[in-house]
């Protein structure tokens, strides 16, 4: 390989001057496109392909300028003198295999001023053919870029420690979420194994409430026994089953409503007509479901036991659920029930009991009677509480 620093002989620094002397003999100082490559800020030189080693017979002022060199020091050279210990090996192939194959070529390659200096180099080369297509000489252009490469280096630098901090926060993330998985499997395991042993708790508690109604029991005790086992029935629900799996800790209103009042009406066996439900689909912390299942099976019981003791014949239970300004409201209602056995039956509902409800479900309970139905109505907030609302 020829070394970059290796000087031509006096011979061929004579033919390239020659070269160059017949180059502006063919280009007179009038011309203007001579006078335009000349006085250019774009450094510019061209060589010639036909003597040994392709050297340079001519570099404008602006050539000179970038590279330090004076133009007696620059003719009869090849261009390979400017390039140093950085210059890509690379981009020195490309060069060469383009002048091989007499094609145009563009590179941006690290080359070096007299003094040592380096800079981006956005080199053009482009050879020149006569009338026969014969490549006569080599054109090059040159423009100093090292700003611009500096800027994309800079930039490079960026989007790499981008790329790896990126790559390491989705790593944590990834960490993150599969504990939260871990830890969230672990806590759905345990609630269920909590609400598993309620539920058998419950289940016990009600088998031997069932016992004591076989006994011969007074009337008052009768029915008093039989509260108490129709709100453990009720009770036990509220832990059967009630996960939301697509939102962990919540569960739907809407099933459970129609769940739990299912139950109560295959228990009331004087109630053939199905239920009219409006129901939104909207869901609740778990916690509420115990005392909204103890809620619903007050007051639907309550109406159910109005039913029986009115004239009316024909009467329908109404349910809804729905929301409003953030707040739950559900209606319990029987339309065409006497005002007075509606009265009755709501008059039977232990006060304690609505005001414990209200407590466990921060809720507001009103009984409404009008014309065309009579019942109550539960409002309560869908989440967190509505004490300064109200």
């Amino acid at each position: 390989m020829t070394d970059r620093r290796q000087k031509p002989t006096e011979g061929q620094i004579d033919n390239a001057k020659l070269a160059e002397q017949l180059l502006y003999s063919k280009h007179e100082t009038g011309d203007p496109f001579a006078a335009a490559i000349r006085g250019t800020r774009m450094a510019m030189i061209v060589t010639d392909p036909r003597q040994e080693d392709n050297p340079i017979i001519f570099a404008n002022d602006s050539f000179c300028r970038l590279t330090g060199y004076h133009h007696d020091e620059l003719i009869g050279r090849n261009c390979r003198f400017l390039q140093g210990p950085e210059t890509n090996p690379r981009d020195i192939a490309a060069l060469n295999r383009a002048v091989e194959r007499e094609e145009d070529v563009h590179v941006e390659i690290m080359n070096y001023r007299k003094d040592g200096t380096p800079f981006w180099n956005s080199l053009f080369i482009s050879p020149v053919r006569n009338d026969d297509g014969e490549v006569v000489f080599f054109f090059g252009s040159q423009l100093d870029v090292s700003n611009k490469k500096q800027t994309e280096f800079a930039l490079h630098s960026v989007n790499d420690e981008l790329r790896e901090t990126k790559t390491l926060l989705e790593q944590q993330i990834d960490d993150r979420t599969a504990e939260l998985m871990r830890l969230l499997a672990q806590r759905s395991r345990l609630v269920n194994e909590l609400d598993h042993r309620v539920k058998n708790n419950l289940q016990l508690i009600s088998s031997l409430l069932g016992f004591e109604l076989r006994n011969d029991l007074g009337e008052e005790a009768r029915e008093l026994v039989t509260r108490l086992h129709q709100r453990v029935d009720a009770l036990g629900l509220a832990h059967r089953d009630q996960h939301n799996k697509d939102a962990i800790g919540y569960f739907r209103v809407d099933n459970f409503i129609r769940v739990l009042i299912g139950k109560i009406l295959v228990q009331h066996e004087q109630w053939e007509r199905e239920p009219r439900y409006a129901l939104d689909q909207i869901s609740l912390p778990i916690g509420k479901a115990a005392p909204l299942a103890l809620a619903l099976n007050e007051f639907v019981r309550a109406l159910l036991g109005g039913v029986d003791s009115s004239p009316a014949g024909d009467n329908l239970l109404i349910i809804s659920a729905t929301t409003r300004n953030g707040r739950l409201l559900i209606t319990i209602s029987s339309r065409n029930l006497v005002r007075s056995a509606c009265q009755d039956a709501l008059d039977a509902v232990e006060p304690w009991t609505v005001k414990l409800l209200e407590k466990q479900l921060n809720a507001q309970i009103d009984f409404v009677d009008d014309d065309n139905s009579c019942g109550v109505v539960l409002t309560m907030p869908v989440n967190g509480t509505h004490d300064e609302e109200r």
